[in-house]
């Protein structure tokens, strides 16, 4: 292929020994010729195992079965015997060469970690085998249409003559959290009414297949019945709870249902917010998107407008009820109170404390941060407050406060420093550093007890206010900001940014 000139090539490098933080999707196509059943593949496949679960086999437009498992997760009384589902896998139908079982995702082996139970159909753990939370994991190897050693891929029928067949890997399946279901709608032996078994195939024969995690939406489970693959939200859908599989059309004796569930959590824009202290001591959240207006020209400290290449992202002020337009330029905050095309007017530069800068560069991002970018959350605020009575320096807070860091004390409206600081004095010496002189605290906090102690004594009537703010957490435990359901999350989700900014 020739490659005009100028043309862009992209292309990426990954040097690790491991796909560890990325999965690669691979797939080798053959053709049926009505008499092989055996197919080398490019590359064995990698990490996932068993591999006849971790791949997709399809012939045409039909799925391969890749036969039964289940999982159990081990609870806190460490039970020893995990049962087969005895209307899939009735007792005596199996030999203990037929399973592999996966403690935690590694292989463990019989008889010493494991045994089968040939009689009841189930498999004892060995006593010093799996603590509680542990996942196992069951695989019945000889129930599917195919099996896979290396890079040999045997099936159980030959394709037809001209059947196009496709293997499908993914070389890092954690990534995708993929989860593989399968039953067949057939009782292979008699269920009690009280049983678990007696309820899962009387849900299943009504096309109900439970699922192991809760799942994103429809379109992250492949559902396939009889090999056919079926059309979310259309031929099934996902129930409200997100932990089930409903089948439309209810299935028939003897169909054979293979579900395919991408568990992974479905990645989320990229999103970003600014906390902002300003010169009033308050505190903004706002979110930061994705930066659509540049400056169409350089932008000096005196200019009386500023030019943009693209405003129409950017708020309408409202000068009638003094609500400006707020944007960010690197770190200057500016209020506009006129926006005309791609103009901004009537301007106040620097406000809430912010620095100007002498000049900003052509094609420098503007960030809109208007009140609709505001965070919906503010910290909440403790306030003690005490008349000084000119005498006492020492004042107890009246709620518990665990550093100095926590707290802002203010004397007749002045905020008190609560660290040294270094002052240059010229009745020292006439050159700093030798001139300089530490100047201790305007306070010190004691968390013994409790208390602050001025160093200077607040005259009689002064009031002194001690300020503590108190946040709260934006996620649940355990779950990350982008994956938590709540006010502020979706907020911020609601926006995407450029990172970094």
């Amino acid at each position: 292929m020739l490659v005009a000139e100028d043309a862009v090539i992209n292309y990426t490098v990954f040097a690790a020994a491991e796909q560890v933080n990325y999965s690669q999707i691979t797939k080798d196509t053959f053709a049926g010729n009505g008499t092989d059943t055996v197919f080398e593949l490019a590359t064995a496949p990698l990490y996932a195992i068993p591999t006849e679960h971790n791949i997709i086999v399809k012939v045409d437009n039909a799925i391969l079965n890749a036969g039964y498992n289940i999982q159990y997760t081990i609870p806190a009384n460490s039970q020893r015997e995990y049962p087969l589902e005895v209307f899939q896998m009735p007792a005596g139908s199996l030999d203990v060469a037929d399973l592999k079982v996966f403690l935690n995702g590694t292989i463990i082996d019989t008889p010493l970690q494991w045994r089968f139970e040939i009689a009841n159909s189930s498999i004892t753990l060995a006593d010093e085998v799996g603590a509680p939370g542990d996942l196992l994991e069951i695989y019945v190897i000889t129930d599917g249409d195919y099996r896979i050693n290396g890079t040999t891929v045997t099936l159980d029928t030959a394709p037809v003559n001209g059947a196009v067949v496709e293997v499908i890997q993914f070389t890092n399946h954690n990534l995708l959290g993929l989860e593989r279901i399968n039953y067949d709608v057939v009782s292979r032996t008699t269920l009690v009414p009280e049983d678990v078994d007696y309820i899962t195939y009387n849900r299943l024969t009504v096309g109900e297949i439970k699922l192991r995690k809760s799942a994103v939406d429809a379109q992250y489970v492949w559902v396939s019945v009889n090999g056919e693959l079926l059309s979310p939200s259309v031929d099934y859908y996902v129930t409200d709870d997100k932990l089930k599989v409903q089948l439309i059309k209810q299935p028939d004796a003897n169909d054979v249902i293979d579900v395919i569930h991408f568990t992974a959590p479905v990645s989320t824009p990229k999103f970003a917010y600014r906390q902002f202290k300003d010169m009033l001591n308050r505190t903004h959240f706002k979110r930061l998107d994705t930066s659509t207006a540049k400056l169409a020209q350089a932008l000096n400290y005196y200019d009386l407008r500023i030019e943009l290449d693209d405003a129409s992202s950017l708020s309408e002020p409202n000068k009638g009820q003094n609500l400006p337009g707020v944007i960010f330029i690197e770190g200057e905050r500016i209020e506009y109170f006129v926006k005309e095309e791609n103009t901004l007017r009537q301007l106040r530069r620097g406000t809430l404390g912010t620095g100007v800068k002498d000049t900003y560069a052509t094609d420098t991002k503007v960030f809109d941060q208007n009140i609709s970018k505001t965070v919906p959350y503010k910290d909440r605020t403790l306030a003690y407050n005490v008349t000084a009575d000119g005498v006492t320096a020492t004042f107890e807070i009246g709620y518990p406060v665990a550093s100095v860091n926590e707290i802002e004390v203010f004397a007749a409206g002045t905020r008190m420093r609560k660290a040294p600081l270094n002052v240059f004095n010229p009745a020292t010496a006439l050159d700093s550093p030798e001139g300089d002189t530490t100047v201790a605290a305007d306070f010190t906090f004691d968390a013994v007890t409790n208390a602050i102690t001025l160093l200077a004594t607040p005259a009689k009537d002064t009031r002194v206010t001690v300020v503590k703010k108190v946040g709260q957490s934006w996620t649940n435990n355990g779950t990350s900001l982008g994956d938590t359901e709540n006010s502020i999350a979706r907020f911020l989700r609601a926006g995407t940014s450029e990172l970094p900014e």
